[in-house]
């Protein structure tokens, strides 16, 4: 049998090559910025620490981290707060342009898991909203920018509120994608190729193969 030309694979490779490299940069463009709190900021409806303000990126400038803070001398993009002592549970409110994700066709906070995509099946609503799902920690969806160009994001709570002596919100962290009008996934702080990136990129791999193999058999019943 003769041997397989080495240069006749490259040149076939060579076609799946620049497309899986196309493949793979269509999501590289995409940046997701961070911002850790650790522990995370808690407030409760009875402590000296009833709203807290915090921004996916400083001053609205896609790229800046973000910040929060129980003070509101600076300019933020979302509040969540305990209105009076007497709430059970906190509000979450959207600041100008800025929005959080409701539940299709319902005014209440929308809960997403970790690894769902962030907006997914869901409306926007900067009003104060609520929550109706199982206290504990989840995700809450995030928005902000204007003119329909936006920026998705994600924020960690865990919201407490299992007696009326024991209720408290703790946000943990949040992120948003710099990419305009493109999801993130609830949790995500970098972006990595999705699974179907990697299966498109296989089958591509596969197809060039294929395609080598038959152009070999072609030559052999030559």
């Amino acid at each position: 049998m003769p041997a397989i030309p080495r240069s006749s694979f490259a040149k076939t490779l060579g076609v799946a090559v620049p497309a899986s490299a196309a493949l793979l940069a269509s999501h590289a463009g995409a940046a997701i910025v961070s911002t850790d709190l650790g522990s995370g900021l808690a407030i409760t409806p009875t402590g000296p620490n009833t709203s807290l303000y915090f921004s996916a990126a400083i001053d609205d400038v896609v790229g800046n981290t973000g910040r929060a803070s129980y003070s509101s001398t600076d300019s933020f993009q979302f509040q969540v707060v305990f209105v009076q002592p007497s709430d059970m549970k906190p509000q979450f409110i959207g600041v100008g342009d800025s929005s959080f994700a409701v539940q299709t066709s319902s005014p209440f906070l929308k809960s997403y898991s970790s690894g769902d995509t962030v907006p997914g099946m869901a409306d926007f609503s900067a009003t104060s909203l609520v929550y109706d799902f199982t206290s504990g920690a989840t995700y809450v969806g995030l928005r902000f920018g204007n003119d329909s160009v936006y920026h998705y994001g994600w924020a960690k709570v865990n919201i407490q509120t299992s007696t009326a002596e024991d209720k408290r919100m703790t946000l943990y962290g949040f992120a948003y994608n710099t990419v305009a009008n493109e999801s993130i996934l609830a949790g995500e702080t970098s972006a990595i190729p999705e699974p179907s990136t990697y299966a498109a990129l296989a089958g591509l791999l596969a197809g060039s193969a294929a395609l080598f193999r038959r152009r070999q058999l072609r030559r052999r019943a030559a």
